[in-house]
């Protein structure tokens, strides 16, 4: 893995555990595709102890920080809350891609995240009520008290868009029609749009644009997490961000 991620000039800072890495494997055919996701390694209390520590050593050197996926065994649910709380202290943006209990602690903690990035079916779950994509059903789900002091919402609708949440003002994202090769790592990537967006202290809407850009770009390659950056400006410029 590191020499592959070198390969691609990327700044590799890991933190060594005893467990192995899991396994994610993605089986593509005639367009079905399959996932096996092999169970990850349990973290002990003193490496979960040592990465916030090595985390924080870091934190000089970042512009900001994104969290992705579910906690592994032996993590408590409120860690992202304590890495968020962490990270606020030097005054780092944050973006949070999970769900289920991780969220929620982070939701009811006093440290709160810039971007959380749910997906519809997420938000239903967390506000335990069924969230559509009507406008008036989303923003009555984003404005719940629960989310009170996070600057970013951003809801996934798949193939419908997305729909979002800034301070005060809401936006929905139109997204045109692709031929979809491989859809695993679209979530991770539109995190990665974010971000760059958070660092690069994009408009709204172009960060919008960009994040839902990267997302698409990654699900018509069949390598997952990769996108063909020739084709950015195409799929950018068809992007609708709508004020409603």
């Amino acid at each position: 893995m590191n020499i592959n991620l070198m390969r691609t000039k990327s700044s590799i800072h890991f933190f060594q555990i005893k467990g192995e890495t899991r396994n994610c494997i993605a089986i593509l055919h005639e367009g079905q595709q399959t996932e096996i996701l092999e169970q990850g390694p349990s973290i002990s209390e003193e490496e979960a102890k040592g990465f916030k520590a090595h985390l924080s050593h870091l934190f000089s050197k970042a512009d900001a920080i994104a969290m992705s996926g579910s906690l592994p065994k032996g993590l408590n649910s409120d860690y992202y809350a304590e890495i968020i709380q962490l990270a606020n202290q030097q005054h780092i943006p944050t973006v949070l891609d999970s769900s289920g209990q991780s969220l929620m602690d982070v939701l009811l903690s006093e440290s709160k995240p810039t971007v959380i990035k749910p997906n519809i079916d997420e938000l239903s779950q967390l506000l335990q009520n069924t969230v559509t994509i009507d406008i008036d059903s989303l923003k009555e789900a984003v404005t719940q008290p629960i989310f009170e002091g996070i600057e970013w919402i951003i809801v996934s609708l798949g193939g419908d868009g997305a729909f979002a949440k800034h301070h005060q003002t809401f936006y929905k994202v139109n997204i045109p029609n692709i031929n979809v090769v491989n859809p695993v790592g679209s979530g991770d990537s539109t995190v990665a749009g974010i971000t760059s967006g958070l660092i690069h202290q994009d408009s709204d809407k172009d960060l919008l644009r960009k994040a839902n850009t990267f997302g698409m770009l990654n699900a018509m390659e069949s390598q997952t997490g990769h996108i063909n950056v020739n084709k950015f400006d195409e799929i950018f410029q068809q992007i609708e961000v709508i004020e409603v």
